[in-house]
């Protein structure tokens, strides 16, 4: 049994970031779904898109829950291990670098892409299942003096990094696989650049004076999320829908033979 003081009641602006949040996840979950699982003729770009419009579901899911402030009242969902914005950036890049080039492998060193995003990861995990009183230390000496600033910086300066890694992998084989790089690359590019900057302009907001301003831009920041995710995901799905309907039995190329021989050909040639 709760305690009265530990009953959650939800204000009119929360329910209405609850309600759009839980419209994002679903709408986010169920496009990663189809994309990780769904046949595709790029199983390997699919499933990488499909990782990052689910990682993009789970990071909203969980700003919701730390805006909240369940953790205060329930603290089995402290540090719950669903913020995975650290592995937005290096599954955008590897899904640009699998459109771009699908013939392409990926070296050994694809690894090192996942380092950073399995550590927040593994934080998350640790703090989560670690007793109460080591979670109280971790959030009073590491996390609540300098560990969430830390965290914000160090994911805008990763996520800008590899904004501009994959804009110039994309601007460097635009000559040569001009037809594979779809103006759907640069969309999910600008849906980075939106985030990082909603991601700035929150942080920075949290710094203004006021016993509100914090709960109000908390809602904001969570709406805005969302409706990125929302946007994302159904720009995905039509793209996958229309790719979809384009059957992989109509060839795409075609060679036309006329059964011209090697002389007749010259002949022609030299006559044009």
């Amino acid at each position: 049994m709760n305690s009265a003081e530990d009953v959650l009641v939800l204000g009119a602006s929360d329910w209405v970031g609850t309600l759009v949040v839980g419209g994002a996840v679903a709408v986010g979950t169920g496009v990663g779904l189809l994309l990780l699982f769904a046949s595709s003729f790029d199983r390997r770009a699919a499933s990488l898109l499909g990782a990052f419009v689910l990682a993009g579901a789970s990071t909203v899911l969980g700003q919701l829950i730390a805006n909240l402030e369940l953790a205060y009242r329930y603290r089995v969902v402290e540090f719950i291990p669903l913020l995975h914005s650290f592995a937005l950036g290096p599954l955008a890049y590897l899904y640009v670098r699998a459109r771009v080039a699908p013939e392409q492998s990926f070296s050994r060193k694809v690894w090192l892409h996942a380092a950073l995003p399995a550590a927040h990861f593994l934080m998350q995990v640790w703090v989560w299942t670690s007793p109460d009183a080591r979670r109280a230390w971790f959030y009073e000496r590491v996390y609540g003096p300098f560990g969430s600033t830390v965290e914000d910086v160090l994911f805008a300066a990763t996520l800008l990094a590899y904004i501009g890694a994959s804009w110039m992998y994309l601007r460097r084989h635009a000559g040569v696989a001009s037809i594979r790089v779809a103006p759907g690359l640069r969309v999910l590019i600008g849906f980075l650049g939106l985030a990082l900057v909603s991601s700035t302009l929150f942080n920075v907001g949290l710094l203004l004076p006021g016993p509100r301003a914090a709960e109000w831009i908390g809602v904001a920041e969570v709406i805005t999320y969302s409706a990125l995710v929302i946007w994302l995901a159904g720009v995905v799905l039509l793209g996958w829908l229309g790719r979809a309907a384009v059957s992989a039995e109509i060839p795409r190329s075609r060679t036309e033979r006329y059964g011209i021989g090697p002389d007749e050909l010259a002949r022609h040639t030299a006559e044009v």
